[in-house]
């Protein structure tokens, strides 16, 4: 397979110097959402970490045998 973009624009898009850096941009999407609520991202995504679907999905199908 042949790549025929421009070498310098391949990966990384132009960025003119006056752009702001993502690490200073506000938040947008789902995290400014629950920041919004006042429930820090972080933190869910730990809780979701902890949750062991093999166990939920385990006694499921034991409540339906």
């Amino acid at each position: 397979m042949v790549d025929n973009t421009k070498p310098t624009s391949q990966f990384h898009p132009y960025q003119p110097p006056s752009a702001t850096p993502v690490s200073e941009r506000p938040e947008t999407g789902v995290s400014s959402m629950l920041a919004k609520a006042g429930i820090d991202p972080n933190r869910l995504i730990e809780a979701v970490k902890k949750f062991d679907l093999n166990n939920t999905f385990g006694n499921v199908r034991e409540y339906a045998r």
